[in-house]
């Protein structure tokens, strides 16, 4: 399963245990699509770069909430329309993290072509070891 970041942005006029619920349905949704949560984090209200709009109301601050976890990619769209229809968030996205082997792999590529590139270099001193 994919690793994902969820970023999402609420109204700042949520008091805590609306706040709570918001991620708490978030987080249950991701474990209904048998996604598994690795990391959640709160940064707080937080102002935003430009004001966000919705009908008759504009928000320059947005509590900010992130969730990291892994699901299969077709439980994405559910998500993504569970959060469309919520009229307390303002916004949110999804951002699908690189795969963990082709990182170890680029890795590998890049140390073998220094390697290669130690093994041809001239020394320094101009003395050849034997």
């Amino acid at each position: 399963m994919p690793l994902y970041d969820l970023m999402v942005m609420t109204k700042p006029l949520l008091g805590r245990g609306q706040l709570f619920d918001k991620m708490q349905r978030v987080g249950k949704q991701i474990f209904q699509e048998g996604g598994v949560i690795t990391n959640i984090m709160y940064n707080g209200p937080q102002p935003l770069a430009y004001p966000v709009r919705q009908p008759g109301l504009k928000f320059t601050t947005a509590h900010i909430y992130q969730f990291q976890f892994s699901a299969k990619s077709t439980s994405i769209d559910s998500l993504r329309h569970e959060l469309a229809v919520d009229d307390d968030i303002l916004r949110h996205v999804f951002v699908k993290q690189p795969k963990h082997e082709d990182s170890i792999k680029v890795l590998r590529k890049r140390s073998k072509k220094e390697a290669k590139a130690r093994m041809y270099q001239k020394p320094e001193d101009g003395h050849v070891s034997e």
